[in-house]
């Protein structure tokens, strides 16, 4: 295998050089969010402020992307200004495939310009070039600009909230396409950075021949698979009246969770109501991503793409929002402005709350259900105005100002996506573990634990502690194997584990073994791990918003909470499966066990 190639470039000094990732790094940690947990331990210094120009934003693709293998993305990493901890994030489209394609496997970059640039890549050709013209611009319209010029090139782009440093900004491509997670488009602002471009003329190298038939063969398979057909019809949003009827859809600031009026807002609602057309990314089989227009109303000509679950529940339910279009409509705005919906919704949530309960010194006092008044709340966000500044700084810093942390829904800083864990407390666990703060792609039990599934020979009992931490674990080790392949969390459910094996080792030629391929990512959650703590993060902050333990859910789940003594039993549990100490540190012996004695030695070198 070639060695990956790593451009590097620093925006203060206009310097552009690359360097190779060495072939033991590799095979140690594959591609993804592996070799960018290692190009961040690498170059961002110890508590380096996330806005600084110190920090490194870098772009990560992996092993099988831009090749035929069936649905592979992008990975972007940094430091996260809102949670101060490791974070990737994760876009589809193509722009992974054509970053391969120009000849790159990771981007790093470091620094700040004065001015506002856009970085354009066309192969050897590295062009960091004035902005001016596109500064202010919402991702719709600076897409459109650049891409007026070359329709084949691909374009990473942030829009105001990125410019103005909002702390949950996104960064988007394919105009529909976010990285949504942490706030890295804050990262890409804070650089002056409005747009990145690329446009490639070669092609991926691939070890063994034998591996296009496999991927024709995978993706024939995924194709023909009834539960893609459903994807493909409905995407994630087929789940909001399922998880309303097992009462884990957050409604009204997860004070519920059942959404009395979620028809209205159902994947059917919108199949008959919005929906035009189906969209994919790059060599994907599934189409789950659909465009639509508002077709009459207030709200009539917006054009959107893939409402998905998250933004169903935390842009409707959460806000007790029940007009399909007024979804829609938000939802548009915080693409279009480059807002992370989670987050957003998350935060006029807690406002409506707020006013609710009449607690003092609000920013702003908005209702539940006022979609009006939360469309200026989103505008003023992007925009850094007036009352919404504060707003900007994420839900963690906003609670705190109020003296009102018990109904602030965020872990580590990030706030939670559209899951209720009183229902099925072995998520509890996968969010107060996540390296990244309170999210649901790392490890994602509800399912499971509703249906009682099967698990080392047990069933799985939703409201039980017993058994959800060797579940938890072994979901987050297999997912970042799946990161740092890059691969689509559609694809990976429908392809068996020796095919994943089978397919990289045929890229590659490294001919892993599976205990070897799947200890990588036990490697992987580790260094991540190891990242956060070198950034001050212990056992302290693996915890839950304090209404997860005190606020029992309404009668339909018999009052359930999760109860302190069943947390920290499953998170005791969870620590000695990783081979943590009591303060979830990873001890000396696990990481000599992993290969990552050198980590250790960089940490206490630093403290």
């Amino acid at each position: 295998m070639n060695l990956p190639t790593v451009l590097m470039i620093d925006l203060t000094t206009h310097s552009i050089t690359k360097e190779s990732i060495p072939d033991k790094i590799t095979r140690a940690l594959l591609g993804g969010k592996g070799i960018a947990a290692y190009l961040l331990f690498k170059h961002a210094p110890r508590g380096v402020d996330p806005l600084s120009e110190e920090n490194v934003l870098i772009i990560a693709t992996g092993p099988l992307t831009g090749t035929s293998f069936p649905q592979n993305r992008a990975c972007i990493v940094s430091k996260s200004p809102l949670t101060h901890t490791f974070c990737d994030s994760y876009i589809g489209g193509h722009i992974g495939a054509e970053i391969r394609f120009a000849g790159y496997d990771y981007i790093v970059i470091k620094g700040r310009s004065e001015e506002p640039v856009h970085l354009l890549i066309r192969d050897d050709d590295i062009e960091i070039g004035d902005a001016g013209a596109l500064k202010g611009k919402g991702v719709l319209a600076c897409e459109k600009s650049i891409r007026e010029q070359n329709t084949e090139i691909k374009v990473l782009c942030i829009g105001p909230a990125g410019e103005n440093l909002v702390r949950f900004a996104s960064i988007s491509t394919d105009y529909f396409r976010h990285a949504g997670r942490g706030g890295l488009g804050a990262v890409m602002g804070s650089k002056n950075l409005k747009a990145l471009s690329v446009l490639g003329s070669g092609g991926v190298h691939i070890h063994d021949n034998r591996f296009f038939a496999e991927a024709e063969r995978l993706l024939k398979s995924i194709r023909d698979n009834p539960a893609n057909k459903a994807r493909r019809t409905s995407g994630t949003s087929r789940s909001i009246v399922t998880s309303s009827n097992n009462t884990t859809l957050p409604t009204r600031n997860f004070q519920l969770g059942r959404f009395d009026h979620v028809e209205n807002i159902s994947a059917e609602t919108m199949e008959t109501q919005f929906w035009k057309k189906r969209k994919a990314c790059f060599a994907c089989p599934t189409n789950c991503s659909a465009l639509g227009i508002i077709s009459s109303g207030k709200r009539k000509n917006t054009v959107q793409e893939g409402v998905d679950y998250e933004n169903l529940g935390m842009l409707g339910s959460n806000l007790s929002i029940d007009d399909i279009n007024e979804i829609i409509y938000l939802n548009s705005l915080c693409d279009d402005l480059g807002l992370d919906t989670i987050s957003t919704g998350n935060i006029i949530g807690f406002l409506m709350e707020c006013t609710e309960n009449n607690v003092e010194d609000v920013p702003v006092n908005i209702t539940f259900g006022d979609s009006e008044k939360a469309g200026d709340i989103i505008r003023a966000i992007a925009h850094r105005k007036e009352y919404a500044r504060i707003l900007g700084e994420g839900l963690e810093h906003l609670s705190r100002s109020l003296n009102a942390e018990h109904n602030a829904m965020q872990i580590k800083g990030l706030e939670l996506p559209a899951w209720e864990v009183r229902s099925a407390i072995g998520m509890a666990l996968a969010y107060a573990t996540s390296d990244r703060g309170g999210c649901h792609r790392r490890s994602f039990p509800i399912y499971s634990e509703i249906s009682g599934k099967e698990f080392n020979g047990h069933h799985l009992n939703r409201f039980s502690p017993h058994h959800k931490a060797a579940f938890v674990k072994q979901e987050q080790d297999i997912g970042s194997v799946h990161n740092s392949l890059i691969v689509c969390g559609f694809c990976t459910g429908l392809i068996e584990t020796d095919d994943f094996l089978n397919m990289v080792n045929l890229a590659t030629g490294y001919g892993f073994e599976t205990d070897e391929f799947w200890i990588i990512g036990e490697r992987i959650w580790n260094i991540a791990r190891l990242y956060n703590v070198r950034e001050g993060f212990d056992r302290t902050q693996d915890t839950l918003p304090g209404r997860f333990f005190t606020d029992p859910l309404p009668v339909e789940n018999e009052g359930h909470v999760v109860k302190k003594e069943d947390f920290e039993y499953m998170l005791d549990q969870y620590y000695e499966l990783r081979g943590w100490d009591s303060k979830g540190i990873p001890t000396r012996s696990i990481l000599e066990k992993l290969q990552l004695k050198n980590y250790v030695n960089q940490i206490q070198k630093d403290v």
